[in-house]
């Protein structure tokens, strides 16, 4: 690799490499204009992808699989138990009530696509970061 070159991973870029005196080095950083995921807006409504890991020990955001935002919930996936937990879980997040989030696509699958009116694209965002915490999201 050059000295000066970009790294990135997949597309966040993580770092820059340079080279002093024979030595090579990599400076990493975490490029502020990647998002967590791919949050679509459509006509009203936003939409992105997540991967369900049921039955896990608490309700959080663990960190990303492919495009999809990969969430742990305690909830079984049995009789919808676990899709009312993922509407009541980014209820919670967003602040904004349950009937304003449906699974778009995913009922019977661990991968789903979620939909979500009456938010704009920079509010999710800004709420799946705080929500994430201090996780690495990579």
């Amino acid at each position: 690799m050059r000295p000066g070159a970009i790294i990135h991973l997949g597309r966040r870029t993580i770092g820059k490499e340079f080279e002093i005196e024979n030595f090579q080095f990599v400076i990493s950083y975490q490029d502020q204009t990647s998002q967590l995921i791919p949050i679509r807006e459509t006509a009203g409504h936003i939409t992105f992808s997540i991967k369900v890991q049921p039955r896990a020990k608490k309700n959080a955001i663990t960190g990303i699989v492919g495009d999809a935002l990969k969430i742990s919930l305690t909830a079984p996936p049995v009789d919808g138990k676990a899709n009312r937990a993922v509407i009541e879980f980014f209820s919670g997040i967003f602040k904004i009530p349950r009937s304003s989030i449906t699974i778009a696509s995913g009922e019977t699958s661990r991968l789903k696509v979620i939909r979500i009116s009456g938010v704009d694209q920079a509010m999710v965002a800004r709420c799946l970061t705080d929500a994430a915490g201090n996780l690495k999201l990579s």
